[in-house]
């Protein structure tokens, strides 16, 4: 059973960031990375404790994109997967900590 699927807003902006500079680099790229994502999403909600947790959290789990350089951070909740980041894996360690639900 999948659970329902939350994408957080600061999260949905960052995947229409990169899918944007996706695109810009290659026609039609930013379309898969957005694949990538969904396919991701997905394979979190049917089996969300297969990810690594956060280091230093119990609540957050991390899936690595495949092909991509970014991870898919994500919360468990009672009914539903919330997905906190789409995070270039460049990017500050945990800098999307603070769009936890405990700290909104």
């Amino acid at each position: 059973m999948s659970l329902r699927q939350v994408l957080l807003p600061e999260a949905a902006e960052e995947l229409l960031e990169a899918s944007e500079w996706y695109e810009d680099r290659r026609p039609g790229l930013g379309a898969e990375f957005v694949g990538a994502v969904e396919h991701a999403m997905n394979a979190a909600a049917n089996a969300p404790l297969a990810a690594a947790a956060w280091p230093g959290s119990r609540r957050h789990r991390r899936r690595v994109m495949e092909r991509f350089p970014y991870i898919l951070v994500y919360e468990l909740r009672d009914d539903a997967i919330e997905f906190v980041a789409v995070a270039h894996t460049s990017r500050e360690p945990g800098y999307w900590l603070k769009r936890s639900a405990g700290s909104r």
